[in-house]
């Protein structure tokens, strides 16, 4: 419909006829409108299929998933967002810290096996310390290839 019939429409001022055949025509479009706005928002299983994630997503994922876990958030200057914790390396388990010092490693040796930082070895020691692990190291004889 043209604009000069609307207004006239809506004004009145047009035939019994022509008021049937605008209604018929503005219900004609709404229920159009309906149709194709139900058509577009349906969402089936059927009707579209996504392609499968390529590796790069499937690692992006990944490295998504693992950050979360560890709760490694990032402001936008790449600083970590107060309370963000970072998880101790694997190698540096305390058990086995405790395990190499007992057996007679020095903290020197240590680093260098695991990795640790000197801190960390320490801290390890000082735990077990308090908690009053008592450490007998084994002391291998040296030989003395002077004497014999």
């Amino acid at each position: 419909m043209d604009d000069y019939t609307m207004q006239q429409y809506y004004r009145g001022l047009v035939s019994p006829e022509m008021r049937a055949y605008i209604e018929e025509e503005m219900r004609s479009e709404a229920e159009y409108e309906t149709a194709e706005r139900a058509y577009y928002s349906r969402t089936s299983p059927f009707e579209y299929s996504p392609s499968p994630p390529t590796d790069e997503e499937i690692a992006l994922y990944n490295d998504e998933q693992y950050k979360k876990k560890l709760n490694l958030a990032r402001d936008e200057k790449g600083r970590l967002k107060k309370g963000a914790t970072i998880a101790r390396k694997r190698i540096c388990d305390e058990e086995d810290l405790w395990s190499l010092y007992s057996m007679g490693c020095t903290v020197k040796e240590i680093i260098e096996l695991r990795g640790c930082s000197k801190s960390t070895v320490y801290n390890v020691i000082k735990k077990y310390k308090e908690k009053g692990a008592d450490i007998e190291k084994q002391k291998f004889p040296v030989p003395n290839f002077a004497t014999q």
